[in-house]
């Protein structure tokens, strides 16, 4: 890597040291790992044979998710190397793949009859997404924060029309295969596919411009404490409301294929 490229990239410093990989992976892993252990047992006497059999698989990606993240932590800090995005790229597709297992599956494990009242779908997922979610989204601000030797105002429009095209995209795409093919389906797997895909674009390019926007905002006076407080502001209203690609919409779309989310 040139020095041209490394004066130009938007996260540095203590942000790819292999440490962070403790704090974003390894012990929200762990903490994890504990908390579905004592989840699955207020439940196991009552779960068939299947569901048993499809919790220990579950089981074991979370385990080999945790002990992939101490083996990158160990190998990086032991060559004194950074991690570049290649790692980024795949602990983001990793963890992401993990939070697709287990949503999928969720409603096939849980043993019918009165047990719901011992543990709450909601409870559980809600484990799964906060202590995933540091290690996609620590990956996520790592890859927007990539080199890129071209002119800023390029740079920035090419991350806003990012931003704004592929959502634009996806709908101009499916209405036009609504009109011109009616009488067949999209595969499941490839609307997944493009979904993830195109999902990691907007999430990436909306974090670079929130990096562009800090490099702006902290040479102002009062710029350092700007940023945090719309933020807060905002982050929660988005919550609220229904974006591309919520939980409605990844319904919708499954509809669209021809699947049914609840018989993964």
């Amino acid at each position: 890597m040139d020095e041209q490229h490394k004066r130009r990239e938007l996260i540095t410093g203590a942000l790819k040291r292999p440490i962070m990989l403790l704090w974003v992976m390894v012990l929200p892993q762990l903490l994890l790992m504990l908390l579905n252990v004592s989840a699955w047992t207020l439940v196991q006497g009552d779960m068939s044979a299947e569901q048993l059999s499809m919790s220990r698989i579950i089981g074991a990606c979370e385990v080999g998710v945790f002990l992939l993240g101490i083996a990158i932590w160990f190998v990086l800090g032991h060559l004194k190397r950074e991690i570049d995005w290649r790692v980024c790229l795949g602990l983001m597709l990793v963890h992401a793949a993990y939070l697709w297992l287990f949503t999928a599956k969720l409603w096939g494990l849980l043993p019918a009859g009165g047990t719901v009242w011992m543990l709450q779908p909601t409870q559980l997922m809600y484990y799964q997404y906060t202590l995933i979610m540091p290690a996609i989204f620590y990956s996520a601000i790592r890859l927007s924060g990539f080199g890129w030797n071209v002119n800023r105002w390029v740079d920035t429009s090419v991350t806003a029309a990012t931003i704004i095209g592929v959502p634009v995209l996806w709908y101009c795409g499916m209405q036009l295969f609504n009109t011109i093919w009616s009488y067949g389906r999209i595969p499941y797997v490839v609307m997944v596919i493009f979904l993830v895909i195109s999902t990691i674009l907007v999430l990436v390019a909306f974090l670079r411009l929130l990096l562009f926007l800090h490099g702006v905002l902290i040479r102002l006076r009062w710029g350092h404490i700007i940023l945090p407080i719309v933020t807060g502001l905002l982050a929660p209203l988005g919550a609220l409301s229904r974006g591309p690609f919520s939980a409605r919409s990844i319904d919708d779309s499954s509809r669209f294929a021809g699947h049914n989310p609840g018989s993964c």
